[in-house]
């Protein structure tokens, strides 16, 4: 955790590590409030709501990727925008060829660091835990954001009291992610 903490600009305003805790914070409570997670004591939260999905819904493996995509999720930002690194050809944009420049550099900022200091996360067969925090992190990019929401949408009609498959539970994990990442926005406009 130190280690990502490091990699955030505290001269940075908003896309900081208090940023990322924020992330991790509104993930955990989605989670709970899903009823995927239990609380963290056993006294009764403070306004229930009834249980959005089953507990099995999304595996402990999918927790744990979106946990370190939350807290990664901004890793290494520089304070600027894809607009604005695409516009001036800065070196990311030439690397990741002006695509996602920004989420691009946040998955191989939190990439780097988990084959670093937990090498063994990434070490699964057909190396989908990576893949899974690669996606979450990319899904993002707020440019891409219509062409998201379109497949979620196509995806909400067609598992209404259905099983999903691995495919649509990465979207639902995406889809999670997006909200935790503009979740204090929207706390801060209705305070």
């Amino acid at each position: 955790m130190l280690t990502v903490r490091s990699c955030y600009q505290p001269t940075n305003h908003y896309h900081n590590f208090r940023h990322a805790i924020d992330v991790l914070q509104a993930t955990f409570q989605v989670l709970v409030q899903s009823n995927i997670l239990p609380p963290l004591n056993s006294t009764v939260l403070s306004n229930p709501i009834e249980p959005l999905l089953p507990t099995d819904y999304i595996s402990p493996v999918e927790v744990l990727a979106l946990c370190i995509a939350a807290v990664g999720h901004d890793a290494a930002h520089p304070g600027v925008t894809n607009a604005f690194l695409a516009a001036s050809s800065s070196s990311l944009a030439t690397l990741f060829n002006d695509r996602s420049v920004l989420e691009n550099l946040h998955c191989l900022t939190i990439s780097k660091i988990i084959e670093e200091r937990w090498p063994a996360l990434f070490d699964d067969e057909d190396g989908r835990f990576r893949k899974l925090v690669i996606e979450m992190i990319l899904s993002t990019d707020m440019a891409l954001h219509f062409e998201f929401m379109a497949r979620f949408e196509a995806l909400r009609g067609a598992i209404v009291g259905q099983p999903i498959d691995e495919k649509q539970r990465r979207l639902v994990c995406c889809c999670l992610m997006k909200s935790a990442d503009i979740s204090n926005l929207v706390f801060r406009l209705l305070v």
